[in-house]
């Protein structure tokens, strides 16, 4: 039985477990009484977690946490990925499923390539925070997104490379659902190594740093100004860092055999 609201991760392998862990502390840090829930192939001793639901026969790719989120014992739900640490209370976000039944918010890096069956004017969408209710509507969804997926991945193989990230697909999936779709701003998923706007509190940041378990210290630069309609510009160094990441999985994901 689905009841409330609380928070989920799905993580496969104990290295993304123990990324969750950091990540689930530091959102009870913001709201103890927010519940969370683990969905893992493997268990954690971590306090922070109210709920562990196990996933059977894991792939160790991004295809886990798509049918996982079905998994969620609540009714309202905020998926995060293990890479995020709130910064922020996020209340009002569960309020927004009283209108909507989905939220995620777009790509920072989007347009670097098309996506088959959507136009231009709808960007990759980010799947690294997601806001959903439990209905048949939402479940239906997921589904499709997963079959999506696996049909992207098949492509893929079937021309010797391999699927880059889900957010294609689940891009392609809400572009043709019926689902009342909201956009997060970008202070609900800061992905603090590109440049961005942002305005106000950044609630949510969404990027993997150097030591995660001093995150407080790490990203209080983040928020050391509230103004509104301020750009946000990254050190340089980490710019050039994401950069020579990016284009190495490229290279990878491109190279034949």
């Amino acid at each position: 039985m689905r009841a409330g609201k609380g928070v989920l991760y799905a993580a496969t392998g104990r290295k993304f477990v123990a990324e969750a862990e950091l990540s689930a502390a530091s959102v009870k840090a913001i709201m103890p009484e927010l519940p969370i829930a683990l969905v893992s192939d493997c268990g954690s001793t971590s306090r922070d977690f109210d709920t562990h639901v196990e996933i059977k026969d894991a792939a160790y790719s991004f295809i886990d946490k798509i049918l996982a989120m079905k998994a969620t014992p609540f009714d309202r739900t905020l998926y995060l990925d293990t890479d995020t640490f709130m910064l922020g209370q996020v209340h009002s976000l569960f309020d927004l499923l009283d209108r909507f039944d989905l939220a995620a918010a777009f790509e920072p890096a989007r347009f670097l390539y098309a996506i088959i069956g959507v136009p231009n004017s709808f960007p990759e969408l980010n799947t690294g925070v997601i806001l959903y209710k439990s209905c048949p509507l939402i479940f239906e969804a997921i589904d499709e997104w997963h079959r999506l997926y696996k049909e992207e991945i098949e492509a893929m193989r079937l021309v010797d490379k391999k699927a880059w990230h889900d957010q294609l697909a689940f891009t392609r999936m809400v572009f043709g659902s019926k689902l009342a779709f909201f956009v997060l701003p970008p202070e609900y998923n800061a992905r603090i190594l590109l440049p961005q706007q942002l305005s106000g509190e950044v609630k949510i940041v969404h990027s993997r740093i150097r030591n995660p378990a001093s995150y407080c210290s790490q990203l209080a630069f983040v928020n050391v100004s509230s103004a509104n309609a301020r750009v946000f510009n990254p050190n340089p160094k980490r710019i050039a860092e994401y950069l020579v990441t990016t284009f190495k999985l490229f290279r990878r994901l491109n190279r034949r055999g």
